[in-house]
């Protein structure tokens, strides 16, 4: 028996997930990994199906930010603000 899991998405309404490669893929989706990142740990698993758990993948995807279950993040980290800077957005003016 393979894994399941259960979705809710933002208005509390739940989905089942009843197969483990959809249960992995939603797990993977933490915020720390790409798409490309959740297809090759599929691939890895499951490599006789390699070929199409791309476009798999993307399709569940896609099916859960529809569903407005998922969401896209920048996966980059903010880019560090100087002091200056922040005292100028705070519409503050720093002595050099």
């Amino acid at each position: 028996m393979g894994e399941a899991a259960v979705v809710y998405d933002r208005a509390g309404y739940a989905q089942p997930i009843s197969t483990t490669p959809a249960t992995i893929s939603w797990k993977s989706c933490d915020g720390s990994r790409s798409v490309g990142d959740i297809v090759a740990i599929l691939a890895r698993e499951y490599p006789e199906s390699a070929g199409q758990i791309a476009s798999d993948v993307q399709e569940g995807i896609d099916t859960l930010v529809r569903e407005h279950a998922l969401v896209f993040v920048d996966l980059e980290p903010p880019r560090p603000v100087s002091r200056a800077r922040r005292a100028n957005r705070a519409g503050m003016i720093e002595a050099g």
